[in-house]
């Protein structure tokens, strides 16, 4: 057994290096891509994409970065991304009702692989594919509690939700969600600001979905890091883990699953 031990011991910081390896080359293509595809824009405008555009009804706040349309937007059609370019109205501020369905789509080639995530279930059937939040956060006292809100003249945080399996008969889904920010509470407040609040959360959450989830086994805020990076404190190896759901996360899921339609 002591024998086994060690070599699990030696094999799994290589499997991760390997991994993560591969998650490194693929972050290399995606930015040398990006590079080629400025250059495009250079040689057809003569000029490189600026940082930001600003459009008419974009309001200058902190959050300012997030309604206005970014160099990326700008180099779309170089990227293999002119009908997404071209359904884009650069005109109106990118959080702009008329823009949201263009920017909740996913471009592989602005995503790092090793971009955390988490999983978490949340209170309604989610309708359409992935959604990108851009709700600025600030952090506000409530009744002698620190509550973080969204607001204007809070701080830029971006997350986007990937619906991962819907519970029709449950009426809940479990969703993934990429942090591109690192704000206070984010995940729960932006999950509650769309409508989709996260099971078991007693602060941001609804508390009859809670009642309710509770009744069927679920005794804890539904909210997993499923991956995490970080460097080797030895060998300086980035290190890529993945976690699996805890086993009461993954019991109320089976429950979920057969819940009798009403």
């Amino acid at each position: 057994m002591a024998i086994i031990g060690v070599l699990i011991a030696l094999l799994l910081p290589a499997i991760q290096a390997a991994r993560e390896a591969a998650r490194r080359t693929s972050c290399k293509n995606n930015l040398k891509q990006l590079a080629l595809a400025v250059h495009s824009y250079h040689d057809a405008y003569h000029g490189l994409p600026p940082m930001y555009t600003s459009a008419k009804d974009a309001r200058f706040t902190v959050a300012f970065r997030l309604e206005t349309h970014s160099w990326r937007t700008l180099i779309l059609p170089f990227i293999e991304q002119q009908a997404l370019a071209d359904s884009l109205k650069l005109s109106q501020s990118a959080t702009h009702a008329d823009n949201q369905p263009a920017i909740n789509r996913v471009v592989a080639l602005f995503n790092c692989p090793s971009t955390p995530r988490s999983s978490v279930i949340a209170r309604g059937l989610w309708h359409g594919r992935q959604r990108r939040v851009t709700a600025a956060l600030e952090k506000r006292a409530r009744g002698g509690e620190h509550m973080v809100e969204t607001g204007e003249q809070g701080k830029a945080a971006a997350s986007r939700f990937h619906p991962r399996t819907r519970y029709a008969d449950a009426g809940v889904t479990l969703v993934e969600i990429e942090l591109f920010t690192g704000r206070t509470h984010q995940a729960r407040v932006h999950a509650a600001h769309i409508g989709h609040p996260i099971a078991g959360d007693d602060k941001y959450g609804d508390r009859e979905f809670n009642r309710e989830l509770r009744r069927r086994g679920l005794k804890r805020l539904f909210l997993h890091a499923w991956r995490l990076d970080f460097r080797h404190p030895v060998t300086g190896c980035k290190m890529a883990l993945e976690a699996p759901l805890a086993p009461e996360l993954s019991t109320l899921l089976e429950r979920l699953a057969h819940v009798p339609p009403v």
